[in-house]
């Protein structure tokens, strides 16, 4: 069949999005993470990147330079466990446990070794026109130089060396440079392998490329829960999985999630229904951010969270044509669903976290510290325009009780209303409980407003921040059991060390009890009723909303989760989801119904 990704079933893009660093990023050594790197250097943007001020690094020595030991970072390096050798830039091979050995790129040197050491600024620069002569006219990348930290000489050295333009060494003939070397954005950057980092911040990246699946529980074995098991995990006929932060090709294998869950460690993910044997055990992804803006649209809608209308929803759906054809999504995702998603610029906020949003956060600060001086939600906002007059004059709506006034106000959109309260005096003085009915009104996804439901931890974490979790938890309770074995076998005839076992072991249920509530859900903002300027957020989301890239992805998500909704009561309505059927039974009717549809198709095309 060959390559395809899996996506999101809630959002409906992939989870191997990606971002390029920035400058800044890489200079400060950011940890690495699966979506921080960003995909191999995109050839066909190779001029464009040019022009948008991008460049490359090698990435493996810029590792080894920010090792301790001169030796490579197994755990932060995403080819951690080979053996293969690295070819650097300059023309040499350096094995993964070997020390840094630089070399000079010409077989006979202009200056002596004396001359070219490290700690010399000049000989950097000689080294730097020597390898990489700098273009004419053009003043970036002196600057670039000029701007790197001067603590260590070595690092100035280094990035003299291994920073590039992408034009002056990047050639698509190189196969190397798909392994070693690593784009970092510019401000004009054009690249698709991955969204701009000058457009879209780390913070506002992490989780976009986290899958966990609903899985279904086997028929055939005993459901034992597990810690950290949600509610609908015992009532229902699904459990979550572990979380994946970087997910393997359709045709490749399955994800490996973590932890392992359920005797699950490998969940079947997958977008359709397409085989028979294994329609029964396939599993739905998503983004655990979107499943817990899925909770919400439903709590909006019924009071109460239905994971139930989503794998429902799953068994009817999961085909080609709802998925590719009639599932109405955003048209940025249109555009970059391709056999590599395609990160074309001005759509990074497909990759921004919904749940938490950075800016948005800054705006619900401002508004609560602007009402803590607000006891009363009918005090009356900021008014506009000129009410000294108290003489509406020929104003017909002033002849209206103000409740039905307020009820007018309502049905309007922020622009229309804006145009009434200037052209009317009836309306230009408004409570702030309005403007947060209002704010509910046209901004449901703006939950902070009403919602008060936590986000499940599995939102606040991706796969590598839970198995770090875990193995510092476990090492330490080596730690600790081991003393106390140490304790007990140094133990002398007249004492037992026992009063020091007892405090090892007080210590260790106190570290137990730390580690478990790691794993309890995580309260969410929610804004005060009384002591919240309304209005001023109001004005802000309206004003902001498009330009906040959490913000606009929430809203997107927001409407993809009620169109799932609306189908799930549709084929309620219908009597499709009665308890007559199993939820197995009803993948199965759903596939057959799906490959009857397509022969009818393909008879009606071909009638020979």
């Amino acid at each position: 069949m060959g390559y395809s990704e899996v996506k999101c079933q809630i959002c409906g893009v992939s989870f191997n999005v990606s971002r390029y660093p920035t400058k800044e990023e890489v200079f400060a050594g950011v940890p690495w993470r699966p979506w921080l790197e960003g995909a191999t250097h995109d050839y066909r943007h190779k001029y464009e990147c040019k022009v948008g001020g991008c460049q490359v690094i090698n990435t493996w020595q810029a590792e080894l330079e920010f090792s301790d030991d001169g030796r490579q970072d197994d755990d932060d390096h995403p080819d951690r466990g080979s053996d293969r050798l690295h070819d650097g830039d300059e023309g040499y091979c350096q094995p993964e446990t070997g020390s840094v050995e630089e070399k000079y790129e010409y077989d006979t040197p202009n200056e002596s070794e004396e001359e070219a050491s490290i700690g010399s600024s000049e000989a950097a620069n000689d080294m730097m026109d020597a390898a990489d002569p700098e273009p004419a006219g053009d003043l970036l990348y002196p600057a670039i130089l000029e701007s790197l930290p001067a603590t260590r000489p070595d690092f100035r050295y280094f990035w003299t060396k291994h920073m590039r333009y992408i034009y002056e060494n990047v050639s698509s003939e190189d196969d190397r440079l798909w392994m070693d070397y690593q784009h970092v954005s510019g401000p004009g950057c054009r690249n698709t392998g991955g969204y701009n980092g000058c457009l879209l911040s780390a913070e506002e990246a992490r989780g976009c490329s986290t899958l966990q699946c609903l899985v279904p529980k086997s028929p055939s074995t005993t459901f034992l829960p597990e810690r950290i098991d949600e509610k609908f995990e015992t009532t229902s006929g699904f459990f979550l999985s572990g979380l994946c932060d970087r997910v393997p090709g359709v045709d490749d294998q399955w994800p490996a999630a973590y932890p392992p869950r359920h005797n699950t460690d490998r969940p079947k993910a997958a977008n359709f229904l397409l085989f028979a044997e294994a329609v029964p055990e396939l599993a739905m992804p998503f983004h655990p951010t979107c499943l817990e803006i899925f909770k919400r649209a439903c709590l909006h809608r019924y009071g109460e969270v239905s994971i139930q209308a989503l794998t429902d929803w799953f068994s009817l759906d999961a085909t080609l044509d709802v998925m590719h054809r009639e599932f109405p999504r955003d048209k940025a995702v249109r555009k970059g669903s391709s056999q590599y998603w395609d990160h074309w610029p001005g759509d990074e906020f497909l990759a921004a976290n919904p749940c938490f949003v950075p800016s948005l956060e800054s705006y619900l600060g401002k508004a609560m510290a602007r009402g803590s001086a607000i006891t009363n939600p009918h005090e009356a906002a900021v008014p506009i325009g000129d009410c000294s007059s108290t003489s509406d004059g020929d104003d017909c709506f002033s002849r209206l009780p103000f409740e039905i006034r307020l009820e007018l106000l309502i049905h309007l959109g922020p622009d229309d209303l804006a145009k009434l309260r200037l052209s009317s005096k009836a309306f230009r003085t408004l409570p702030q409980y309005f403007f947060r009915k209002l704010l509910q009104h046209n901004y449901p996804w703006v939950y902070e407003a009403w919602c008060t439901h936590p986000y499940s931890f599995w939102a606040t974490k991706e796969a590598r921040d839970v198995r770090e979790i875990d193995e510092g938890w476990r090492h330490q309770r080596e730690f600790l059991e081991t003393r106390i074995q140490i304790l007990k076998e140094e133990a002398l005839q007249d004492s037992n060390n026992e009063d020091a076992i007892a405090a090892i072991r007080e210590h260790l249920q106190q570290k137990e009890a730390e580690y478990e509530n790691i794993f309890q859900s995580q309260p969410a903002t929610h804004l005060p009723v009384s002591n919240t300027d309304w209005y001023r957020l109001f004005c802000d989301i309206t004003k902001n909303r498009q330009r906040i890239n959490g913000l606009r992805n929430r809203e997107r998500i927001w409407k993809d989760c009620n169109w799932i909704l609306d189908r799930v009561e549709g084929y309620r309505a219908a009597g499709r989801l009665g308890p007559e059927m199993t939820d197995t039974e009803r993948r199965m009717q759903t596939m057959e119904n799906h490959g009857r549809r397509h022969q009818l198709r393909r008879e009606a095309l071909d009638p020979e």
